[in-house]
Parts: C-alpha cells; structure tokens; sequence
C-alpha cells in the first residue's frame, strides 16, 4: 500500500506525551500514511516508547529521527526536505487525531491539493478539549483563500491543523537565527500565502489544548 501522507511530529523532552498520539494513529480509519518522529536533541530518554512503538504490528509505518537541539523549526527545516509522500501534515506531541482524520486529510487532499490550481494546503479546525468545540471556528464549511490573509481578514485566532501538498512546502524554510530556538510556524504561513492559496474546511482532525 502506497503513503499519501507524512504526519510529521517533532519533540523535546516530552516521551510521555506521544503514546496517546500513537494511539490515535493506531485506530486511523485508513492507514495511507507513514508517521516521522523528529526527536529535537531530548535530554530525556525515549527508548521507552520507542519500544512501544516498534514492538506493535502497526498498519502503518513509522520512522525515528534525531538531531541537536535547535527548536521546531531547525527541526521541521530538517526534516521537510526529506519527506516523499504527496501530502505533509504536521501534528503536535501532545495532539491526536480523531478516528476518521487521515481519511478525511486525504479525500479533500485528492479533491482540492493539485498540479493544475493555486491550491496547495487544506487548514482544518482542531479541538481543545474534546473531539466536539473548535478552538477556532471557521466562518465557512468550506471557504478559499490566503491562509495568513484569511486568518486575519475574519479575525479568527487560535490554532488549526496545516495539510501541504508536500511539493508546496518545500519551496519554503523557516527562518533561522542564531542563539533563537523558538520560531513559531507564522513565518512560514506568511511565506506560503505569498504564493499559494488554501482550502478551509469546518471540520476538526485533531485535538490538543496549550503545553509548556
């Protein structure tokens, strides 16, 4: 069975938090995907649950990576350029997926995410607490647009959950500066909505409240 999807995760320090994000991935509806784990230089160690991990049968495949601590985005820039897949989406540690998720990423992805439109990413909600309240609802069931431009235009704050064609996003970087290990992803949806429209989807995929 051929991935359509890479569902990247980076992590710092945080191995208790990926067995509830195994979990949901384990109980996916379709198993089209590859999950990668960019461990960003943990002093904490992980052998754990990557033992929990590789010992399950799992459906889908799952691949371990490790660099020196340099914050997310030092680790998406490192790993993004390495995905294959058609589609990226990138999940949180300490987020999961509701059951139907990678089915409905890649039904609108195979709809929406092509070579012959400006379409390149799909923004859809995400719970806080539960599987039922957006954080950030969207105006629409479905609406097109600049993301960053969007975003501000109906006011909207909070977080959503990014799909790329997988093409798309590797055209861009986050910015990196030294002695700086925290960027958020705003760059690099400023960057991307330079060039490249998205689809908004009133639907939630995934589930995450804010950590430390």
């Amino acid at each position: 069975m051929e991935n359509k999807l890479t569902i990247l995760t980076t992590t710092y320090n945080r191995p208790d938090k990926l067995e509830r994000l195994f979990n949901s991935l384990e109980k996916q509806s379709n198993k089209k995907f590859c999950w990668w784990i960019v461990n960003d230089g943990s002093t904490r160690s992980y052998k754990e649950i990557e033992n929990v991990i590789t010992q399950k049968n799992c459906e889908f495949e799952v691949h371990f990576f490790k660099k020196s601590n340099g914050g997310k985005h030092r680790a998406l820039n490192f790993i993004i350029p390495k995905v294959t897949t058609e589609y990226t989406m990138i999940i949180d540690d300490d987020d999961y997926l509701v059951a139907d998720a990678v089915e409905t990423v890649l039904w609108y992805s195979d709809n929406y995410l092509t070579e012959d439109n400006n379409l390149k990413s799909i923004i859809f909600e995400r719970a806080k607490n539960d599987e039922i309240t957006p954080m950030s609802p969207l105006p629409q069931n479905i609406d097109f647009g600049q993301r960053f431009q969007y975003i501000v235009q109906n006011r909207i704050n909070g977080d959503f959950t990014d799909v790329f064609l997988t093409k798309a996003l590797k055209e861009f970087r986050l910015p990196e500066f030294a002695g700086e290990n925290f960027i958020s992803e705003g760059p690099l949806y400023f960057f991307f909505s330079q060039k490249y429209e998205s689809v908004f989807i009133k639907k939630i995929v995934s589930v995450g409240d804010y950590n430390a």
